[in-house]
């Protein structure tokens, strides 16, 4: 998306309070997300779209978190938050044809449900205006 402003500098919160994208005008597209111990199957929907990123695909044993790209939709599997290294198994991602963002809804306030996040899940972004 061309001829929109983000925030200077990255925010990071918890993935079951977004409170911290308030304010953002437009769909955050460009977010990362780490899910810390993740299972080999799970979803996370964006509520006021209602469309779902889902992973289908091995985790290998030793690794404890999961990191996302919500922009190119690489993913890649590591020990530590947001230190995740190796090769993009990004092909076990199942993203809808155009694309998955964190959407504002009426109100500007953004929420996710997700299934099969075992526990912690953190997310880097900026705002869009």
């Amino acid at each position: 998306m061309e001829g929109f402003w983000r925030d200077e500098y990255e925010s990071e919160a918890d993935l079951k309070n977004l409170g911290l994208m308030v304010g953002s005008a437009l769909p955050i597209n460009d977010a990362v997300i780490d899910i810390e111990t993740p299972s080999r199957i799970m979803k996370i929907t964006d509520v006021a779209s209602g469309l779902s990123l889902s992973w289908n695909g091995v985790i290998p044993p030793d690794t404890y978190h999961m990191v996302i790209n919500c922009y190119d939709y690489t993913v890649r599997l590591g020990s530590t938050w947001w230190a995740a290294a190796g090769p993009d198994v990004g092909a076990d991602l199942s993203v809808p044809p155009g694309g998955w963002s964190f959407t504002p809804d009426a109100l500007g306030n953004f929420r996710v449900r997700t299934e099969g996040v075992n526990a912690n899940a953190r997310v880097k972004f900026r705002r869009h205006y």
